[in-house]
């Protein structure tokens, strides 16, 4: 076989490889992914006092999965100037019979910052022992 078409060969091997076959539509969980837990806020800088809205979105999760069905709900704050955390923890149960469950996708909360630099982020705890970390936000303050 000539070197040029062994070279071709592999370089064929290796698109198909690389390059992904498709993807679902948008929105659409892709099978064998895990979920994601996203979060976002309102507003990045400001004056103190500042109140800030932050929003976490969770998708990814297959059509009926329970697992995070009433989830726990995990809010870490840290205070980076002043070297403090601070938590917020809800830990609700479920009171229904399997397969009537809804999972929430979307969680918000609203903080009010002082001045300096703060991160957040948003922990979600499944039924099962599993636990999903959000990205985290940074919040100035002036």
């Amino acid at each position: 076989m000539p070197v040029y078409r062994l070279r071709l060969a592999f370089f064929l091997l290796g698109v198909l490889l690389i390059v992904p076959a498709g993807h679902p539509r948008s929105g659409e969980p892709v099978p064998g992914e895990d979920p994601d837990l996203s979060l976002a806020a309102d507003r990045n800088t400001g004056l103190s006092p500042l109140l800030v809205t932050v929003t976490g979105r969770l998708e990814g999760l297959p059509a009926g999965e329970e697992t995070f069905c009433h989830p726990g709900v995990l809010w870490t704050v840290w205070d980076l100037d002043r070297d403090l955390v601070s938590r917020s923890a809800s830990d609700p149960r479920c009171h229904h019979l399997p397969g009537q469950g809804h999972t929430p996708l979307v969680f918000s909360r609203s903080f009010q910052f002082d001045t300096g630099n703060h991160l957040c982020r948003l922990t979600v705890l499944g039924s099962n022992g599993s636990r999903l970390d959000s990205n985290f936000v940074r919040i100035r303050v002036r």
